[in-house]
């Protein structure tokens, strides 16, 4: 086995998967990423914005990023999808 293989594995021997979304602030983070993303949204919070309407979302965001760019990426694909199945289920009533 590979060293590469090796490192692989004791990297994943340390994550706790019961400590994924397990806090309000990740989950919010991750819900509002989710939101942006599937809306394809200009990023709405950046983690150096001062001001921001919602100072909880924006301290939730700051301290859980991550979390955030994760539901993006997941709104944005679901967005893809959606769309790409509107498009067969249409091209699919016109034959």
């Amino acid at each position: 086995m590979s060293n590469f293989v090796k490192g692989i594995g004791s990297f994943l021997k340390g994550i706790d998967p019961s400590d994924f979304l397990n806090t309000y602030g990740e989950w919010h983070a991750f819900v509002e990423g989710v939101a942006d993303g599937f809306c394809c949204r200009e990023v709405k919070y950046k983690p150096w914005d001062k001001g921001a309407e919602d100072e909880n979302l924006l301290k939730n965001i700051r301290k859980e990023h991550h979390y955030y760019n994760f539901g993006r990426a997941l709104g944005f694909a679901g967005f893809i999808i959606l769309v790409t199945g509107m498009i067969i289920w249409v091209i699919g009533a016109l034959r």
